[in-house]
């Protein structure tokens, strides 16, 4: 009996040595590596700006997916012809332009920073037809860089 004892404390032991397991080095080097790729994953996620987003709305042709990065009202042009919207009023009015100019592409040619923090980017929107210059001005709202000028201008 004393043995059917002494060999179930044993096994309490094994139990608890193989629950206690964290305190192992390779426990620790697998939850530090676990660690390091969840971070990696999770920033790497977040390392898109605005203006990348931006790029894609444009090289895709989506108002829908353009106006998410706008500020509650931005400043509209296309050929010096616009105005100040609100989200609502500039979704069909760029809906319609990426419909009369479908994109075949768009890339940034310049970016910059004023002292004031606001950033700006050219590109240029090029259509089978034609290409526009496009600036943009984007200010920190709520800590995020949002569109608030967007200028298309026809080359």
């Amino acid at each position: 009996m004393k043995n059917l004892l002494h060999g179930s404390h044993e096994a309490v032991r094994a139990i608890k040595a193989n629950a206690i397991g964290y305190k192992s080095p390779v426990f620790q080097i697998r939850f530090c590596l676990s660690v390091f790729v969840i971070l990696f994953f999770t920033l790497s996620s977040h390392a898109q700006t605005t203006t990348d987003y931006v790029d894609q709305a444009f090289n895709a042709g989506s108002a829908k997916e353009l106006i998410k990065y706008f500020n509650h009202v931005t400043e509209v042009k296309i050929n010096d012809v616009g105005a100040n919207y609100s989200r609502a009023q500039a979704e069909p009015m760029l809906r319609d332009f990426f419909k009369q100019n479908p994109p075949t592409s768009f890339e940034y040619i310049h970016k910059g920073t004023s002292p004031e923090g606001l950033k700006y980017n050219i590109g240029i929107y090029t259509t089978r037809a034609k290409s526009y210059r496009v600036v943009l001005l984007l200010k920190k709202v709520n800590g995020e860089y949002v569109v608030d000028t967007v200028n298309f201008n026809e080359d």
